[in-house]
């Protein structure tokens, strides 16, 4: 199978990590964008040179995915650029993020003329009596080798946010703020291998706890591969996603005195922390490798017609 996800740009660099997971199960996958995403990812095709290298291979795709930003004009210029290569393919389109849940209405006309659409989690409250529609998350970019189960000194306490806002992250740092027995190490403006470094040194992992989100996403995936012990606001994740793929092992939180009273409970109890991290390490290796989150994406797209 041929798969191409095309769009304006590949935010958190969903649509790259799925295609390797692809890749891995078989498939020819590229991503090709408008433009570079600033957070420094490690992107497949972009621009002019992304369009002329498609040219030059004349793969022509099964299917084509858009990359979650809900541009679907650029979606449209870029798939008038590759012309016969795309010819015949089946559109799907993927979800993740403030796009969709601050545009619904508009998303959900506009995705009439896909045949599958893939959503994040906390999305799919939207759209979940869509039969076209499917829950989904990305890879982890790695998975630990192993979880380090004893140490000396602080819980270690990781926050990387893309966004203040959207995480939340004042309430975060207003928590944690005070806390003895904690290291706070807050990951922001820096590389994207550098946040996975200084993550995968973290105890504990605050993703968001910003109401309107009440999800996870590729924080939490990243945090989980890493044998984090992750809390997050999931308040809003329909139940019946997780007849698609198992609830990740989250310590859910939904307000600045939770966390902070959570995270006091969990320096004192380190057996708690080592057990959650055990859970995540276990459910990111068997959950969110390359090869199991390819295998999903392919059932899902051979799966309709």
């Amino acid at each position: 199978m041929n798969i191409l996800f095309l769009g304006g740009s590949d935010n958190a660099d969903i649509s790259n990590r799925v295609c390797k997971g692809l890749r891995v199960n078989g498939a020819y996958a590229r991503t090709l964008t408008a433009k570079r995403h600033p957070f420094g990812y490690v992107q497949d095709l972009v621009g002019e040179d992304g369009i002329a290298t498609l040219l030059a291979e004349g793969v022509e795709f099964d299917w084509i995915i858009g990359v979650g930003d809900s541009n679907y004009g650029t979606f449209d210029r870029l798939r008038a650029r590759l012309g016969p290569l795309v010819a015949n393919a089946r559109l799907a389109i993927r979800h993740g993020g403030t796009a969709f849940r601050t545009r619904v209405a508009l998303c959900n006309k506009n995705d009439r003329k896909f045949e599958r659409r893939f959503v994040g989690s906390d999305l799919y409250r939207f759209v979940k009596d869509d039969p076209k529609a499917a829950p989904y998350f990305a890879p982890a970019d790695t998975i630990a080798a192993r979880v380090e189960p004893h140490w000396t000194g602080p819980l270690r306490v990781g926050h990387s946010p893309s966004k203040r806002h959207t995480k939340g992250t004042e309430m975060i740092l207003d928590a944690l703020r005070g806390l003895d027995g904690i290291e706070l190490e807050l990951i922001e403006r820096v590389s994207f291998k550098e946040c996975a470094e200084r993550r995968a040194r973290c105890h504990l992992f605050v993703d968001q706890i910003n109401p309107s989100i009440g999800g996870f996403g590729a924080s939490t995936v990243e945090a989980l591969s890493a044998g984090c012990a992750v809390l997050v606001d999931i308040r809003h994740i329909d139940p019946a996603v997780w007849a698609f793929y198992p609830r990740p092992p989250v310590l859910e939180v939904r307000s600045a005195p939770e966390l902070r009273a959570r995270v006091q409970f969990l320096v004192r109890d380190r057996h708690t922390v080592e057990d959650f991290r055990a859970q995540s390490h276990a459910w990111a290796s068997t959950v969110a490798s390359p090869a199991a989150v390819g295998a999903y994406w392919l059932k899902h797209l051979e799966g309709t017609r």
